[in-house]
C-alpha cells in the first residue's frame, strides 16, 4: 500500500477556490463525518458486513480527495473495487484500521495548514 498519509494542498487550495472560509467549514463538516464513517465501519467489520463498508467506501472516496488526500481517496476507491471483486476475502481489519490512522494524521495536518492561514 502506497503511503497514505500525504495532502496535495494545491488541489486543496483549488477545490476551495483560495478560501479560508470555505476550508474551516469543510473541514470541520467532513472531520465529524469521517469519525461517524470510520466508527460505522469498524462496526461493519465486526458484524461481517462488507456491502456497509462498500458503501462507506463509495461516498468517502471522494470526500477524501476533496480535502486533497488523494491517496486516502484511492484507497477508499480500491477498498470498495476489493469488495466487489472477491468480497470480504481480501479485507483485514488493519487495512481498514490503517486507513483510519492515516485519515487522522492527514486531518491533523490539513487542520495545522488551514490555521496557519489565519
Amino acid at each position: 500500500m502506497e503511503n497514505l498519509v500525504y495532502i496535495d494542498f494545491e488541489a486543496f487550495e483549488n477545490r476551495t477556490m483560495n478560501d479560508i472560509e470555505v476550508q474551516k467549514e469543510l473541514f470541520d463538516l467532513s472531520v465529524s463525518l469521517f469519525e461517524q464513517y470510520h466508527r460505522q465501519m469498524i462496526e461493519a467489520f465486526k458484524n461481517h458486513d462488507f456491502e456497509t463498508i462498500k458503501g462507506i467506501s463509495h461516498k468517502a472516496k471522494t470526500g477524501a480527495s476533496l480535502m486533497g488526500m488523494n491517496n486516502i481517496g484511492a484507497e477508499y476507491q480500491e477498498l470498495e473495487r476489493d469488495i466487489n471483486l472477491q468480497g470480504n476475502l481480501l479485507i483485514k481489519m488493519t487495512r481498514i484500521e490503517t486507513l483510519i490512522h492515516a485519515f487522522n494524521e492527514c486531518s491533523e495536518r490539513l487542520k495545522q495548514y488551514i490555521n496557519s492561514k489565519k
